[in-house]
This record gives structure tokens, C-alpha cells and sequence, in this order.
């Protein structure tokens, strides 16, 4: 997040996006567990696996969808690559009657 003000001294300028309680912080790694983290007024801070668990499982993804993108792009290339619309039209129809949506007539979408 940016925060522009534009009544800030010069020297404040030079702080501006810290709070004065985190200007001057030292942090230290805390040898009682891993991902802890002790400041020097005793505050303690834990991160869990999970943020480390988030980073693989998006890596993951982003890595499948990589190569899925590279795949439909070569069969694209080739002239291999055909779109079945009515599949389409019909998944889209199915979110649209999930959501709630009514037809076009004003009629309730039927299930």
C-alpha cells in the first residue's frame, strides 16, 4: 500500500511508509524454534509451514498451468486445437442457472 502526504518534512520523506515503532527495530532469529522471530522489546512473531506449504502449492499450479498453455498453444500451431462449443455454451449455461440467473425472457433458468 502507498501512502503519499504531502505534508511531510524532508526528513520524514525518507521514513514515510514505517510507523515510527518499526523504524528502528532489530530483528533477531530466535533459536527456541524455527520461524520465530524475537524483536528486542521481548515482541515474538511465528510464521507456521503453512506460508511455505501456499508457496509450493501455487509454484505448483503455475507451473501445471504453464505447461497446459504450452500445450494447447502447440496443438494451435499444428491446426490440432478445436473448440467444442457446445460443451461451452453448456458449462456456461450450468454456472449461469447455479448463480440463480433467470433467462433472457424473465422466465426462472431451468435446473
Amino acid at each position: 500500500m502507498r501512502v503519499d502526504d504531502r505534508n511531510l518534512t524532508p526528513g520524514a520523506a525518507s521514513q514515510a511508509g514505517k510507523t515510527a515503532a518499526t523504524q528502528d527495530v532489530d530483528r533477531v532469529p530466535d533459536s527456541r524454534s524455527p520461524g520465530t522471530r524475537e524483536t528486542g522489546g521481548g515482541d515474538e512473531v511465528e510464521l507456521s509451514g503453512l506460508v511455505a506449504r501456499l508457496s509450493r502449492a501455487i509454484s505448483a499450479a503455475s507451473t501445471d498451468r504453464t505447461a497446459r498453455i504450452e500445450e494447447l498453444s502447440n496443438r494451435y500451431e499444428q491446426g490440432r486445437y478445436h473448440v467444442d462449443s457446445l460443451a461451452i455454451g453448456r458449462a456456461i449455461l450450468s454456472e449461469l442457472r447455479a448463480a440463480g440467473h433467470e433467462r433472457p425472457d424473465g422466465a426462472p433458468a431451468a435446473p
